[in-house]
């Protein structure tokens, strides 16, 4: 496998093969997400998208009901209701968190706007022009206005005596035709991937995905890892003991509960048929079906949660929570035993794994820079003869390092921190042996590498602040062993 081709190439291409957006708008979503300054943005889309799908598929008959159980005719759904209120309450919330204040204020103009003017004409020009979605912005605008006219439907729904199945289903088609006509948010399907956020969240799966061959089968392994670690990133939203479980709970544990159904299916049909014709081991082809089997098991037990009218009892909630983040768990390490049969899965999930991520980060950007200090200080003193000669191989140390960094760490960076580090990898790649003998090529690399030392004083710093680093100590000898294996080579 290619030194690019595995890291940007590979998860981005497997990413976008799975979108089902068009890639004019995918394009300037990444655009319009680069540009938020936001406070924790991507964990501010994932919730809004999650919500997004949790509102798509929470609507589905066969969610809602368990073997046995009597007519959906027959049931109450003011519990139901009021769910979906707090829903659409929280995503009203975050889109305008994720609305830049200047776009708020020139939308909530056109809006007034829209109810003063008394000429059909003008006022029909204003709409159109706010549902022709011309950027995300403008969809995010749209997406919250349908909410907000819904959640007054709900708000007076909530009042009646009874709310039957039938009224629930309604306002399920015109929340369904809401998200269906957006351009830049429409609900994803189970294995489309956003590179906004979707992560494999063990540095142990990335070091071992990365030396699978064919990289057709590591493509495979690798979509079945993404959407098991999406599943367990749904669990941050529904919350333990003490903690109160809002209303919305159920309808992430929905969300999880229709995703696990699609990816148990497709572990165990599609994706196993994939792998035995990419030129998987048959032990690989039996772990990924035990793996949608486990899966398969966890669902039948988190059934009876949907058999009656929210709310839920909080025991039934926290069981189901345990036993599908549990299956999730054991389905990651079936599959990763099969690219390491000495793996103790536990190992992946355990107190220190989870912070292992933030603290191979820290190191590999610690060794980066100080790569990228020896060779900017070497490229501005190259001026022929050892000077050259010592330039020259402290770029190709650094290409070393770029190779492995964009392997592993690269995928533990932050999705705005990504954009410098891919322009710059891809100016120490494309660096060839004779800069030393070109004073305008030479130049322009010591600037790019001086650049990127400030870039990546500032990104060590800000990874430096993560919680999870807190209380963990920075290792500088395995660093400078680290640093000293790339030297010596």
């Amino acid at each position: 496998m290619t030194e690019k081709s595995f890291a940007k190439d590979f998860f981005l291409e497997l990413m976008k093969d799975s979108q089902h957006l068009r890639a004019s708008y995918q394009a300037e979503r990444e655009r319009w997400m680069s540009s938020l300054e936001v406070e924790g943005r991507e964990e501010t889309l994932f919730e809004f998208e999650m919500l997004l799908r949790g509102l798509d598929r929470y609507f589905n008959p066969h969610l809602l009901t368990s073997a046995g159980e009597p007519n959906l005719m027959a049931r109450e759904f003011s519990g139901h209701l009021a769910v979906l209120r707090d829903t659409l309450n929280r995503g009203v919330h975050l889109s305008r968190l994720l609305i830049a204040p200047s776009a708020e204020s020139g939308f909530l103009f056109r809006q007034y706007l829209e109810g003063q003017i008394a000429d059909d004409r003008a006022r029909a020009k204003l709409m159109s022009d706010l549902l022709e979605q011309r950027g995300p912005e403008q969809s995010l605008f749209l997406l919250r206005s349908g909410f907000v006219a819904v959640r007054g439907l709900v708000d007076a729904l909530l009042k009646l005596d009874r709310a039957p199945y039938s009224v629930f289903n309604d306002l399920g088609v015109l929340l369904e035709r809401e998200l269906a006509h957006n351009k830049y948010f429409r609900p994803s399907v189970a294995f489309d991937f956003r590179p906004e956020y979707d992560r494999i969240g063990s540095v142990r799966v990335l070091d071992l995905l990365r030396k699978i061959e064919p990289e057709r089968v590591s493509r495979l392994l690798a979509v079945a890892f993404l959407a098991l670690f999406r599943l367990l990133r749904y669990f941050r939203f529904v919350p333990t003991p003490p903690t109160p479980a809002p209303r919305r709970t159920i309808l992430v544990v929905a969300l999880v509960r229709s995703e696990a159904m699609s990816l148990a299916s497709f572990l165990q049909s599609d994706l196993a048929a994939k792998l035995v014709a990419a030129g998987g081991n048959p032990d690989m082809v039996e772990r990924m079906k035990a793996a949608g089997a486990t899966l398969s098991a966890a669902l039948d037990g988190a059934k009876s949660l949907f058999a009656h009218d929210p709310p839920i009892a909080r025991e039934a909630l926290d069981a189901a929570r345990e036993a599908l983040s549990a299956s999730c768990k054991v389905a990651v390490g079936q599959l990763a035993s099969t690219l390491d049969p000495t793996l103790d899965a536990h190992e992946l999930f355990d107190p220190a794994a989870r912070a292992q991520g933030s603290v191979r980060l820290r190191r590999d950007l610690w060794v980066f820079k100080k790569l990228v200090e020896r060779a900017s200080s070497a490229v501005s003193a190259a001026s022929g003869g050892p000077a050259a000669t010592e330039a020259t191989i402290s770029v190709k140390h650094l290409k070393d390092f770029g190779g492995y960094f964009r392997d592993v760490s690269y995928q533990l960076l932050r999705y705005g921190d990504q954009d410098p580090f891919d322009k710059f990898l891809d100016v120490v790649s494309g660096i060839g042996g004779g800069f030393a003998s070109s004073p305008a090529r030479q130049r322009r690399l010591a600037e790019d590498l001086a650049h990127f030392e400030r870039l990546l004083g500032k990104t060590l710093a800000a990874v430096e602040r993560r919680k999870d680093l807190v209380t963990v100590a920075f290792d500088e000898p395995e660093a400078k062993a680290v640093l000293q294996k790339y030297l010596a080579a």
